[in-house]
């Protein structure tokens, strides 16, 4: 049973520069729980995991296609802010 809490397990150990708290908050900010199952989050919930889990290793660069396809535009706006330095 795969859950971001999972996942963010199996991502700490293959990008060493994963940050816990990052992963965390941006989980509540994005109100995603951490102990469901993934295969059971729809469309729009997977792609702000997915941005949780880019944003949360610290990148210099993201090259994100079609980021915020699925998103409703609040959280859409959202992510972008986030996104834009």
């Amino acid at each position: 049973i795969l859950s971001p809490k999972r996942l963010n397990r199996v991502m700490k150990n293959i990008y060493h520069s994963g940050d816990k708290h990052t992963n965390r908050s941006l989980l509540k900010q994005f109100s995603l729980p951490d102990d469901k199952q993934i295969s059971q989050f729809s469309k729009g919930m997977k792609m702000k995991l997915a941005i949780t889990v880019a944003l949360s290793h610290n990148s210099k660069l993201l090259i994100l296609d079609e980021a915020t396809s699925g998103l409703d535009p609040v959280i859409r706006d959202d992510i972008l802010d986030m996104c834009v330095l």
